[in-house]
């Protein structure tokens, strides 16, 4: 799974649809990248994030945030953009070297349009 888009899934899914612990890097003031652009579009929310880190319905109403003001979808377009510029530079290289990477990228790539 490509980093960004398991941030993303801080902020997007329950546990049972993220299959990991969601909510984490919120609880330990862990700033990704989702957090990083919410917070660049409205400033407001950096006072929210910080209350976030010590409160659980803080947190809640951070992930919302971060979702309305599209945290997670430029987030996950910028992992989109990447993997599919790694997958053009392994295409260079021997299939057997590069196929393993070329299918977890796809794998990736499926994941980061799938929700």
């Amino acid at each position: 799974m490509v980093p960004i888009i398991d941030d993303c899934k801080d902020y997007e899914f329950s546990e049972g649809e993220a299959l990991k612990t969601v909510g984490k890097d919120i609880a330990e003031g862990v700033v990704t990248l989702p957090l990083i652009y919410a917070v660049a579009g409205n400033p407001q929310l950096r006072g929210l994030a910080k209350d976030a880190f010590d409160d659980a319905n803080a947190a809640k109403k951070l992930a919302q945030a971060v979702r309305d003001a599209g945290g997670t979808r430029t987030a996950r377009e910028l992992a989109v953009r990447y993997s599919a510029k790694a997958k053009l530079l392994l295409e260079g290289f021997p299939a057997e070297k590069s196929r393993p990477l070329l299918e977890l990228l796809n794998k990736s790539l499926d994941a980061a349009g799938s929700y």
